[in-house]
């Protein structure tokens, strides 16, 4: 935990605020390669429902706004570049560095745990699936898998503590 010159606590953050000129589908392919989405298929009386992550999908964060998002600072730069990709020009990118309280720590944790992570029986939440892969031992063609995925949001100061306690659950060294 952080503290600011004021005395506050939290944890620091780059705060991204972004205006994309664009409209229709632009705008759409934009919003989903950045936050990602949810794709519903009905065959045969069935409903299936798949998430395709996006690039935020990974990355601890707060949505802020539609178009404002704080993110830990060492993910600030690959956020940044993907806001400045040509295909998405004209848009206006704005930086500023902030102190977010515990609580939206906690919010941007509970998010990535809840984020879905397709495992080879389906897809499920970060969570259920450590939880599933423990179950099943280190022998199970998931857990690469998820001790990939772990280390990749392991690399985050906001999530040093949460991906430890998942990694500990998980059985791994």
């Amino acid at each position: 935990m952080k503290e600011s010159s004021t005395g506050k606590k939290g944890v620091w953050a780059k705060v991204i605020s972004f205006d994309l000129s664009a409209r229709g589908s632009l705008k759409v392919r934009f919003y989903r390669k950045l936050f990602g989405y949810f794709n519903i298929k009905r065959r045969g009386g069935r409903t299936y429902k798949a998430f395709t992550p996006g690039l935020l999908s990974k990355i601890p964060h707060i949505q802020l706004g539609k178009s404002v998002v704080a993110v830990p600072p060492e993910a600030s730069d690959e956020v940044l570049e993907f806001l400045s990709n040509p295909a998405w020009k004209p848009i206006e990118i704005h930086v500023i560095d902030a102190l977010l309280s515990p609580a939206q720590r906690i919010e941007a944790i509970k998010r990535i745990l809840e984020m879905p992570v397709r495992l080879s029986t389906g897809e499920v939440s970060l969570k259920q699936a450590v939880e599933v892969v423990s179950r099943r031992g280190s022998k199970d063609s998931d857990y690469r898998y998820l001790l990939s995925l772990l280390s990749q949001l392991g690399k985050y100061e906001w999530l040093e503590e949460e991906v430890q306690r998942l990694r500990d659950s998980l059985g791994s060294r």
